[in-house]
């Protein structure tokens, strides 16, 4: 396919989880659909981004069983030689030591956290996409967006050319130009992370500190909230993670660099500090995300989707593949739609998620959930009824069956049991 020689019923800008997702659907359904990644292979780019994501090359963090996750939604099932790692454990600390968060394991029968390897879940995602039609052009840079007449008709490549199209959908991540482009993006942001993230091998972690923890460091008018996070990646190596928000979006005059704060943060913490100096300190990470929220997800021809539009400047593995099918099948009803009407509902249906409290992804239902833990009966009826209507289903990946299960593990283990009612409500089970 050259460009500008034919018109592509869906252009994809980005091959990573969201953009393979969408394209796998798109190309599924028959149209005629073609993947722009600019890097040389399919999902390249790697980032420090926190909580439920392991940021190291060839890993991703999931929570759900030991025997692999079953994205009922997704149609994808996490075979059991793509699980790297099982770690046990998963905490938040304050400053002090006192933890605030939870333990989501309880021995390695209960262990809801793995550790899964991404390059094998985006070659499935990239196999299955290709062998349903689509095409993807790699160390193809996407710089802008075509126009006629006001509205969006494809993209365009500095090296290769205009490539005309029915429909866009930006999976690009994190830059988000195109999105922004777009005008998906009007309201202000409401602040920035800079993130900056170490890698230790051969520390030898002991087993109650396998798995991720984190703590927390409140905000003062010399210091902005931060947070340290580790992550461990098997028996020997980890990841230290640094998380600083701030207000602008240029760094802080009145403090160190980010990473002469990752060390002075490093020393505050014992046992972090006792790891960094029995292990071997490698590689530097570093980016820097926009905490804002998108007013729309489409806009005419164009569709945002994953780390595009993800409001705290990144999403949960598991939600942007979410987003990405649920774009792709959005681009599906869109093209195929036989009326103005039958269009609109289908973007409107997209444009539903916005208003979910699941765009906050995996830090909303580690919060939620951390409530939970220490609620009377009139303090879970008040979270009721703030949460009213919302469904969490999906922030527990797996089949309706496996996520009952964990839920109810869950409730007998917090002895909340005798309010399965209101629990019940928050999860939208009914």
């Amino acid at each position: 396919m050259n460009a500008s020689s034919d018109i592509i019923d869906v252009a994809i800008v980005g091959a990573g989880l969201s953009g393979l997702m969408a394209a796998r659907e798109c190309a599924k359904a028959g149209l005629r659909t073609v993947i722009f990644e600019k890097n040389p292979r399919v999902g390249m780019l790697h980032h420090p981004c926190g909580c439920m994501m392991s940021p190291v090359d060839g890993f991703i963090t999931f929570r759900e069983t030991r025997e692999g996750a079953w994205f009922e939604q997704a149609g994808i099932m996490i075979p059991d030689d793509m699980i790297i790692d099982h770690p046990k454990n998963m905490y938040f600390m304050t400053p002090t030591g006192c933890r605030f968060g939870m333990q989501i394991t309880k021995g390695e029968k209960a262990s809801l956290v793995f550790q899964v390897d991404k390059q094998a879940m985006l070659d499935l995602l990239k196999r299955e996409a290709v062998a349903s039609g689509a095409i993807i052009k790699t160390g193809c840079r996407i710089s802008g967006l075509l126009r006629e007449n006001g509205e969006i008709v494809g993209v365009i490549s500095p090296t290769r050319g205009s490539f005309p199209s029915r429909l866009v959908i930006d999976a690009s991540g994190l830059s988000r130009k195109l999105s922004q482009d777009a005008g998906l993006f009007e309201d202000l942001p409401t602040g920035y992370l800079t993130m900056v993230a170490r890698t230790l091998k051969g520390i030898a972690i002991p087993e109650h500190l396998r798995g991720q923890a984190a703590v927390f460091f409140p905000g003062g008018s010399e210091l902005p909230s931060l947070a340290i996070i580790f992550h461990s990646m098997g028996e020997n190596d980890g990841m230290l993670l640094l998380t600083v928000r701030h207000e602008t979006p240029e760094w802080p005059a009145h403090l160190p660099s980010i990473v002469t704060l990752l060390e002075s943060t490093i020393l505050k913490v014992n046992w972090m500090r006792q790891m960094v100096r029995k292990g071997k300190t490698v590689g530097l990470q570093a980016c820097r995300m926009v905490l804002q929220r998108p007013s729309r997800l489409i806009i005419g021809n164009f569709i945002g989707t994953g780390d595009a539009i993800a409001p705290l400047g990144h999403s949960s593995i598991a939600i942007a593949m979410l987003l990405g099918r649920s774009a792709g099948t959005t681009a599906i009803e869109m093209l195929q739609a036989k009326d103005v009407r039958s269009r609109s509902k289908a973007s409107n249906r997209y444009t539903g998620w916005i208003e979910s409290k699941i765009f906050q992804g995996v830090e909303f239902e580690a919060n939620m959930i951390t409530g939970i833990m220490d609620l009377d009966k009139g303090e879970l009826e008040r979270l009721c009824r703030t949460f009213s209507g919302i469904n969490l289903g999906a922030f527990f990946i797996g089949s309706r069956w496996q996520r009952a299960r964990i839920i109810l593990r869950m409730l007998f283990s917090l002895k909340v049991w005798r309010n399965f009612k209101l629990i019940r409500r928050v999860f939208s089970f009914s």
